[in-house]
């Protein structure tokens, strides 16, 4: 997450601060004032949602260190998967690889030609 910041809010105090959060995914949050609770979420287009979606930090005269936000992006991907049984198929068989036997995923706004196929091997899962 290279795009997004840190917010602190003090209810308290109502006081807020923000930081932006570096490439090694590290932050420091500077001008909170001592003897305050302040609650950290983090802000950003690129991510789905944050493990806690806020933590509360006491500060305190000296640096608060190791603060960890799982932050969870949402994938651009989507992933599909199935199996496969043939009409009139004896399940009691083993299956055997049909080189006929394809998987094709189609774009709803083009179902000319596939955008992803996929041969079947001896597994009927895919």
């Amino acid at each position: 997450m290279t795009k997004g910041r840190i917010v602190a809010k003090c209810e308290k105090c109502d006081r807020t601060e923000e930081t932006k959060v570096e490439e090694d995914g590290t932050f420091r949050i500077r001008g909170l004032l001592p003897n305050n609770k302040y609650a950290i979420t983090v802000v950003s287009n690129e991510i789905e949602r944050s493990v806690p979606t806020n933590l509360i930090v006491d500060v305190k005269s000296q640096d608060s260190k190791d603060i960890k936000i799982l932050v969870i992006s949402q994938s651009p991907y989507i992933e599909v998967s199935g199996s496969i049984s043939f009409e009139g198929e004896d399940r009691n068989l083993v299956f055997k690889e049909d080189p006929k036997a394809i998987v094709e995923i189609y774009d709803s706004e083009n179902v000319e030609s596939p955008i992803q196929s996929y041969q079947l091997g001896v597994s009927r899962y895919f």
